[in-house]
């Protein structure tokens, strides 16, 4: 093998290398031992194409959307029915944006990277302050980080392209332990939107359709959904896993409306967000 041909294959191997770190590990070992169930589409409503949806949450008739993708980034309130989008703060265009979460009136955003987040007021979208945290590393460079929850005022849950639910005190923004999610024996990686529903934490898998409800003190899967069908973007039927060309038109986004036990679904630039009932499976 001459010279050029072996700098040729190092520099690949290196590409290949780095669009696998900023991934994460497959999601995926199997076999599973945590029940799958299907869904029914309910009600559909319109949905910003132009959004590369990162978090997702509902309150009080309006979503309250993050969307990424540097000089992009931007926090967003979206009236449900319409999809208009009747108040929003462009974002820092030096980062990309990723998860969303909301505590005490506040609304909490990460960036991709750099093991930091800025804190908005929920009404205002006014910046109250930033926060860090320790962010794990990969090798020497911070690893990126995609989404963001709280089950309970001194949690803070971030997760990224690994197995582990990374868990904060938010007062002191202390690593409090490390979790790691699991089905049966098998680890799921690639931990994208989260949201929290009755107790249990809510997990896209990133490139899948198939979200992971959680027990967010254990990491153990209790049973999976799968949105295998659900529209993309395009028009197409999300397919059981995707194809890495599209790996940024997938599914994430699950918004919960507590007082109205409804569940929403979107994706990355997707033209709906779908209101969907959980049922069994079909076969």
């Amino acid at each position: 093998m001459n010279k050029l041909l072996m700098c040729v294959l190092a520099l690949a191997l290196a590409g290949a290398a780095s669009v696998t770190a900023q991934r994460g590990q497959p999601p995926f070992n199997g076999p599973f031992t945590a029940p799958v169930l299907g869904y029914e589409i309910v009600r559909t409503y319109p949905h910003d194409t132009s959004a590369l949806t990162q978090g997702l949450l509902y309150q009080n008739g309006f979503l309250y959307e993050s969307t990424g993708e540097r000089a992009l980034s931007s926090l967003r309130k979206v009236e449900l029915a319409t999809g208009k989008v009747v108040q929003r703060l462009n974002l820092d265009p030096m980062q990309q944006t990723e998860g969303l979460a909301e505590l005490n009136g506040r609304l909490y955003t990460l960036t991709l990277r750099g093991g930091f987040g800025t804190i908005f007021d929920k009404e205002s979208f006014i910046p109250v302050s930033k926060f860090t945290y320790s962010a794990p590393t990969d090798g020497a460079a911070p690893q990126s980080q995609w989404a963001i929850a709280f089950d309970g005022p001194q949690r803070m849950i971030i997760t990224g392209p690994t197995q582990y639910m990374y868990v904060y005190d938010p007062a002191t923004m202390k690593e409090i332990e490390r979790i790691t999610v699991k089905d049966g024996p098998n680890e799921i990686g690639r931990l994208d939107e989260l949201e929290m529903i009755n107790g249990e934490l809510w997990i896209n898998i990133y490139q899948t359709p198939r979200v992971a409800v959680v027990d967010p003190k254990t990491g153990v899967v209790k049973r999976w959904v799968d949105f295998s069908g659900i529209v993309g973007p395009d028009g197409k039927a999300l397919m059981p896993v995707q194809p890495e060309a599209i790996a940024d038109h997938v599914l994430n986004g699950i918004a919960w409306d507590a007082q109205g036990q409804r569940l929403f679904v979107t994706g990355k630039n997707f033209k709906q967000i779908f209101e969907v009932r959980v049922k069994p499976r079909s076969s």
